[in-house]
């Protein structure tokens, strides 16, 4: 079974035909988009440009139709034409066997070069572990955050061809079980181009094994990273409003959660504003503290931190769901976050789990003292080092369509970003009130949506924030830690 090459356009690319002169149209997330003009057109130049915009077509056979119509001034200007596409990524490599389609490897942004030379003969490649493979429209799709290129599996040859690259090989070795000398080289070589594969060494280590950034990047974090900003994707960025006349976008505020309020007292914030620290003085003392006083945070403390750090100052409604001001930023001012209080020690709080509604300041009861709340706080403890028993964790969820809804590619990100602010904002706010503040670097977030009884996918726990009184805190705490 012998195998080919084929040239097309990728996907999304347009075509404007103006007498004797074409214009291609690349459109891509990541800037710049690009085009390219060929003009003074033989009726063959433009019919060939228009074949790469139909299907996989063989260059082969494309420059035998310019070179048979053109002759060799023709097949010169064929192969700039090419050249120009190849350098704006415009072009798709398909390999080809028994008529059909196996691998088509499709430019996802405009570093993307194909190297037709890439495969070293006597090289062994294995598929790179950072090599994901995902449904999308039909086919079976590979990507990798190492790539500027996708590539789609046609075909289930094509996935137990891959298949065969769980494991080291070389060309020659699946040259014997395919049947064929030119298809292994073609896939390997596809495969390569989208940094797919990774070449294996001897000693059977990789060369990903031996890159010492590469090394420590977990899959999910550089998946994440590449995907949450542009240049190594083509997917809708920022503000997309895809889920816009279909699905209802959610409120600013989120509605209360049970009957049962406290009534959160409120600071006299221009009184503050005269008598408060000094803010340099704030933050440059400002560290995590870890251990706690003997007397128990007050309603009053906790009320004046949360309406300092988190309160909406204003809110404004529109069709879009509405968006708010706070202390801390928001994307969008869209600011999906929300408090839940979990306390175990609060003067005049009852311990248990709560929600903190930003707009009325106050707090709704979601549950009493029970398994969930005492594991929460567990885990709290945990999470500071099982140094000193929290008197309240914050736990911060997100409801994450209110940012979905709006922004594609970024909206995961949107919210931790939120979450950095929130975090530092509460720090600043804690320090400037003698508390004890300490950010959480990870938490339960199936444990937290059972507890609030919550869809996991619509709402759940995405940091978490430890608050008392100060006590005494060991310098070696503060070294360590701080």
């Amino acid at each position: 079974m012998e195998s080919t090459l084929r040239l097309s356009l990728r996907p999304g690319i347009s075509l404007h035909e103006q007498a004797d002169q074409l214009t291609l149209e690349a459109p891509l997330v990541s800037p710049p988009s690009t085009s390219a003009t060929f003009k003074k057109l033989s009726p063959t130049l433009m019919s060939v440009v228009k074949q790469l915009l139909d299907g996989p077509s063989s260059e082969q056979d494309l420059a035998a139709q310019v070179l048979t119509a053109d002759g060799f001034p023709g097949l010169a200007k064929f192969n700039i034409i090419v050249s120009q596409m190849a350098g704006r990524a415009m072009l798709c490599h398909t390999v080809w066997a028994d008529d059909a389609p196996l691998f088509t490897i499709v430019p996802i942004a405009i570093f993307y070069r194909f190297e037709p030379d890439k495969l070293k003969p006597d090289g062994r490649y294995v598929l790179s572990r950072f090599t994901l493979c995902r449904r999308d429209n039909g086919t079976m799709i590979l990507e990798s955050p190492l790539g500027y290129a996708s590539v789609r599996l046609h075909s289930q040859q094509a996935m137990n061809i891959l298949s065969m690259l769980a494991e080291p090989r070389k060309a020659h070795d699946m040259a014997e079980v395919l049947g064929s000398d030119s298809l292994p080289n073609h896939v390997l070589t596809v495969l390569l181009n989208a940094q797919m594969l990774t070449e294996v060494m001897d000693d059977g280590t990789t060369a990903e094994d031996h890159d010492r950034a590469l090394a420590q990047w977990e899959i999910h974090d550089l998946y994440f990273h590449s995907r949450s900003r542009m240049g190594r994707h083509n997917n809708p960025f920022g503000k997309a409003y895809a889920f816009e006349g279909e699905i209802e976008p959610q409120p600013a505020i989120k509605p209360a959660m049970s009957d049962e309020i406290i009534r959160l007292y409120k600071p006299d914030l221009e009184a503050l504003k005269e008598s408060d620290v000094p803010f340099t003085q704030v933050l440059e003392n400002r560290r995590s503290i870890r251990s706690y006083g003997d007397k128990p945070i007050s309603d009053q403390q906790l009320g004046e931190f949360l309406y300092r750090a988190a309160r909406v100052q204003i809110c404004y409604d529109d069709r879009r769901g509405g968006v708010t001001f706070r202390p801390y930023p928001g994307g969008g001012a869209l600011h999906a976050l929300e408090i839940y209080p979990v306390i175990d020690r609060c003067e005049n709080i009852a311990s248990g789990l709560y929600h903190y509604n930003p707009l009325d300041h106050h707090l709704c009861k979601v549950s009493e003292r029970n398994w969930h709340v005492e594991s929460l706080l567990e885990m709290g403890w945990q999470m500071i080092a099982e140094l000193d028993h929290p008197q309240v964790l914050l736990v911060i969820a997100a409801r994450f369509q209110r940012v979905q809804w709006k922004y594609a590619s970024i909206a995961y990100a949107t919210i931790l970003k939120d979450l950095g602010g929130l975090y530092q904002t509460m720090y600043l706010v804690g320090e400037a009130m003698g508390l004890a503040p300490c950010a959480l670097g990870g938490g339960h977030s199936d444990l937290f949506a059972r507890a609030a009884k919550l869809n996991y996918f619509a709402e759940t726990c995405v940091g978490g924030f430890v608050l008392g009184t100060r006590g005494p805190q060991a310098p070696w705490i503060m070294d360590q830690f701080g």
